[in-house]
């Protein structure tokens, strides 16, 4: 156990001297998403205990802890049950947060009613990272 503490803190101290010194690294810019347009997928960047995983867009769907949303990421305990909602319209993508205690960020802009997003826009609810593609 001591073994896998000190191995964790030292993983996380290096990684924020890295972070100081390089910069937050951006995989998405790395690999070049192109941005602009209507996304048809939402990326998990990052979320708590998950895997980076790619999520077609539907009509309508919710993010939050409850394991009855369509994106669920119960282990973020910053994310409300039921913290945002995408709506896929003809004309365009809209995020929507649920009135969420801690608020839902759009490219570090909190949003306070329903915002248009587009492909490369960056999501961050709690400790969760969301990116809209292709």
């Amino acid at each position: 156990m001591f073994l896998y503490w000190m191995a964790k803190t030292l993983s996380t101290e290096t990684r924020e001297i890295l972070r100081q010194e390089v910069g937050e690294f951006d995989p998405a810019a790395a690999i070049g998403t192109p941005q602009g347009g209507i996304p048809g997928s939402l990326f998990v960047v990052q979320a708590p205990n998950q895997r980076p995983r790619s999520i077609p867009l539907r009509e309508e769907m919710t993010i939050g802890r409850s394991l009855q949303c369509d994106i669920s990421i119960p282990d973020d305990r910053f994310i409300s049950q039921y913290h945002a909602r995408i709506s896929l319209q003809n004309d365009g993508c809209l995020l929507e947060d649920l009135g969420s205690t801690n608020g839902t960020y759009l490219n570090g802009t909190r949003i306070k009613s329903p915002t248009r997003v587009q492909r490369g826009d960056r999501v961050a609810l709690g400790n969760t990272i969301l990116e809209f593609r292709k």
